[in-house]
């Protein structure tokens, strides 16, 4: 059964969400992470700068010659011009040298919320490859971003026709992998993480079965729940898909229906006042709404926090989304109430975010403990504490009276 997608005029606000994330880059980009102690580079995982692009990769053909790289990016990802043109360069690292492949292309509607541009290059298959990159650049801008490559052009490796973002996949496509492969099949967590002053630990989920299937169509035929994540092992290193079960037009990470938009404000409602979401005979939409209003005094400070709000949702499932969706993990709940850290310090066994000078006795640090699982691999769990209760508190009555700001 599809979800309906949000259809009143103020939740067009929601509809056109993905879009106002790269129309707003400029702003975002600006909040960059300090630099730390000791001349450390923050993790790779926080370059909050890339949001100049957006694109949704996919390999819809791999042979033993050549491998075909599909891409997507919204037209709004550009600036608007008529002769607006995108240079697409890859970065193909072998075990013996580096090699380039690149192309230019023209854009149309450029700027446009409600376009995309579609592409493809076809790269050489090497055997040796083991490391890639993507630059996207704005011919005649400063604007580009680059971007690993999950998947080499090798000439073998997994096969899918649309929809893959950071590892993300709609569970319908005809994803295929090379014969044999044991492919560990691990359902999702749904469990909103406990708050950062509870003594509780958030689910991890544990089951999962090993299966051995050139092609998930099979796998999935006569199951019930898609939402699975599927770890396997590719050029000796161990790689996760994230499988979604849903409409073609969804768009995960971005958010873009009701469905995705009720359950994120559960971190800023009590459990009675969500629950009135969710059962209302008025919808959740407009009860959604309602609540926002409320938040704003007013719909256009309303639309401010909406604006705000999701687009940190966005930023969490882009950078966050492991056992369970960004939003849904220890660091996701901390990133949509408080925003970015001024800084982060990674270290061998944790991660430390925090919310002002590092070394001010009054800034409130955040530790997120490294931890491995069989299936999952490395995530990291909050050390929770009950001192995190007054600021926790503060954060969400900051929410709920329209004082957060961008």
């Amino acid at each position: 059964m599809q979800k309906a997608p949000l259809n009143s005029d103020f939740s067009k606000n929601f509809r056109f969400l993905g879009f106002w994330v790269c129309l707003l880059a400029g702003l975002w980009s600006c909040q960059t992470v300090s630099e730390i102690s000791e001349g450390a580079p923050p993790s790779i995982e926080f370059n909050w700068q890339r949001k100049n692009f957006h694109p949704v990769l996919s390999i819809p053909e791999r042979n033993k010659d050549s491998v075909c790289y599909a891409f997507s990016l919204p037209s709004s990802d550009f600036m608007p011009g008529s002769n607006t043109q995108l240079l697409v360069k890859f970065t193909i690292q072998t075990q013996k040298e580096e090699y380039v492949v690149q192309k230019k292309f023209l854009v149309p509607n450029a700027g446009s919320n409600t376009h995309f541009f579609n592409g493809t290059i076809y790269i050489p298959t090497d055997s040796l490859s083991v490391s890639g990159r993507v630059l996207f650049k704005e011919i005649n801008t400063i604007r580009q971003e680059e971007f690993s490559l999950c998947y080499l052009p090798v000439p073998l490796g997994p096969v899918w026709k649309e929809g893959l973002h950071h590892q993300i996949v709609d569970a319908n496509e005809p994803l295929s992998f090379p014969s044999k492969i044991p492919l560990k099949m691990a359902l999702r967590s749904e469990k909103l993480p406990s708050p950062p002053f509870s003594s509780s630990a958030p689910f991890i989920p544990n089951e999962f079965s090993t299966v051995s299937s050139d092609s998930l169509a099979v796998i999935w035929k006569d199951k019930k729940n898609k939402n699975v994540t599927i770890q396997f092992e590719q050029n000796s290193q161990l790689t996760f898909l994230h499988c979604y079960q849903q409409p073609k037009y969804t768009t995960f990470p971005f958010i873009q229906f009701q469905a995705d938009l009720v359950g994120p404000v559960r971190y800023l409602c009590s459990k009675d006042e969500f629950d009135k979401i969710q059962r209302s005979n008025e919808g959740a939409e407009n009860q959604l709404e309602k609540f926002w209003i409320t938040c704003g005094g007013g719909k256009d400070k309303g639309r401010e926090l909406i604006q705000l709000y999701y687009r940190r949702v966005e930023d969490a499932n882009i950078y966050f989304t492991h056992y369970a969706d960004g939003w849904r993990t220890d660091r996701g709940m901390i990133y949509l109430v408080f925003g970015h850290p001024h800084q982060i310090v990674e270290q061998a066994d944790r991660q430390i975010w925090y919310y002002g000078a590092q070394a001010d006795p009054s800034t409130l640090q955040f530790i997120f403990n490294k931890k491995q699982h069989d299936i999952w691999g490395t995530y990291y769990l909050l050390e929770r504490k009950e001192e995190y209760r007054n600021a926790w508190e503060y954060q969400v009555t900051a929410w709920r009276q329209g004082k957060i700001f961008d």
